[in-house]
């Protein structure tokens, strides 16, 4: 004889959907911090790898030009045919990018016919993964190219030679420039040395570290520690310390940072070097001997 008897299903009740999704909730909000790092993680292995690219290029260059580093810019012929080549390319006049002086136009960069190309042979590199949001700095360069990375003030045309340390000097690095004026990161080529022009300086847009292309070939990451007051030159304010510190914008330093407020810049340490100079020994051509 049969059991007519009906079989009943179980379901879940609300109480245990209401603890199920809290669960999933709590895992996503431990997960996806770590899934946005192992990202950001990704992103500065592939920047390390573009700057030490780059920093191999610029040697290489020099070994062919007997010891010496790319000028800041190089000009062929005669205006208005006029070329300038830049490490990072050509610019070449034409009919499209008005120079900013008023006089005649720039087109845009050719990022195919720069000094150190020919070594790379790859125009990719020379933009960091994550400056995707960063805004083209316009103002200094008609058809401004998408650069994430400046080169150190003070090294152009000079000769590898002169170079003390080469494995402690700082050839390139993440870089933007923030103006208080503007209030917008921007894309910028060169790397400040000087805490007066600490709003165009290293950028820490990898979870608070910089990615560094050394003189000897080298490319590392370091965390970057913020200037600490407002810069500016008289009444201008170039930009506030806590809009440094937010943007993750400063230096790096080979010592205990010395340098603690403005007061501090120009104080001598018993060895007769400035507490600044000190801070500076990375961006240094001839060390500081403390």
């Amino acid at each position: 004889m049969k059991n007519n008897t009906s079989i009943r299903r179980k379901a879940f009740t609300l109480i245990e959907l209401l603890v199920v999704i809290a669960i999933i909730s709590v895992l996503a909000a431990i997960l996806f911090p770590v899934f946005a790092q192992a990202k950001e993680a990704a992103k500065k292995a592939m920047c390390i790898s573009n700057l030490k690219q780059i920093s191999m290029g610029f040697l290489m260059y020099a070994n062919d030009y007997e010891d010496t580093m790319p000028h800041v810019a190089i000009e062929s012929a005669v205006w208005p045919n006029t070329s300038f080549y830049y490490w990072f390319g050509q610019m070449a006049s034409g009919e499209e990018w008005p120079h900013p002086s008023g006089m005649g136009y720039y087109t845009k960069i050719d990022l195919n016919k720069g000094l150190i190309q020919p070594y790379m042979k790859n125009t990719a590199i020379m933009d960091c993964p994550s400056a995707a949001d960063i805004a083209a700095n316009s103002g200094w360069l008609p058809g401004y190219p998408p650069l994430a990375y400046g080169m150190i003030g003070g090294i152009y045309g000079r000769q590898l030679s002169e170079i003390e340390e080469p494995a402690e000097t700082i050839a390139l690095a993440d870089t933007v420039e923030f103006r208080h004026d503007e209030g917008v990161l921007k894309r910028y080529l060169y790397l400040s040395t000087t805490y007066s022009g600490g709003h165009n300086a290293q950028h820490g847009r990898h979870n608070g570290h910089a990615v560094f292309g050394w003189f000897d070939g080298h490319a590392k990451a370091q965390k970057v520690s913020p200037v600490t007051w407002d810069l500016g030159f008289g009444t201008y304010i170039f930009a506030l310390a806590s809009e440094l510190k937010q943007h993750n914008i400063g230096f790096i330093h080979k010592y205990p940072r010395l340098v603690q407020d403005a007061n501090d810049t120009g104080t001598l340490l018993p060895s007769g070097v400035t507490k600044q100079t000190a801070d500076m020994y990375y961006y240094q051509l001839q060390k500081p001997k403390l």
